[in-house]
């Protein structure tokens, strides 16, 4: 394979390649396709987000764009604007527990705010109308992460089903 492409370049070492040369020649185009990965990642990304902004600019009252950009932003590594645009969709839609989980998840592990985020969950988790799902997700996540006796023992005495 690498005599093809050299070939096609011209490129032709005397004595032919040794291993270090051949290490370094794969290694030099896996790095060029992983920076290749990454741009087209990123415009894609600003792709998406303009997009749903523009659909954000037709439908201003409509929860689930900003909650859709939220999710691109969380994905893509910048919290700052996911946390932004989940709180602008909690403001039009108080009541959508995804939102109010995703948040929290998002202020538990990159924000670092344990008491905030438990503050949350526990809104969502002892409401007296809670969703069976949204109980299971916050319940999954919490064991998984090692948290759900302190979450439990610092907020189920206070919700309204236990009052």
């Amino acid at each position: 394979m690498l005599d093809y492409i050299f070939n096609l370049i011209g490129y032709r070492p005397a004595g032919g390649f040794d291993h270090n040369q051949i290490l370094a020649i794969v290694i030099g185009i896996c790095l060029g396709a992983y920076i290749l990965i990454l741009i087209v990642n990123h415009f894609v990304h600003r792709a998406k987000v303009r997009n749903l902004e523009i659909a954000m600019a037709r439908f201003p009252n409509y929860a689930d764009v900003r909650y859709k950009i939220a999710e691109i932003y969380y994905n893509y590594g910048d919290f700052d604007n996911a946390a932004k645009y989940y709180k602008e969709a909690l403001a039009i839609y108080p009541y959508n527990s995804s939102i109010r989980i995703k948040l929290a998840m998002l202020t538990l592990e990159h924000f670092k705010d344990e008491e905030l985020a438990f503050k949350m969950f526990a809104e969502v988790r002892f409401a007296v109308d809670a969703e069976p799902r949204a109980k299971y997700i916050i319940d999954t996540y919490l064991k998984e992460k090692k948290m759900y006796e302190k979450f439990h023992a610092g907020h189920a005495g206070k919700s309204p089903q236990t009052a």
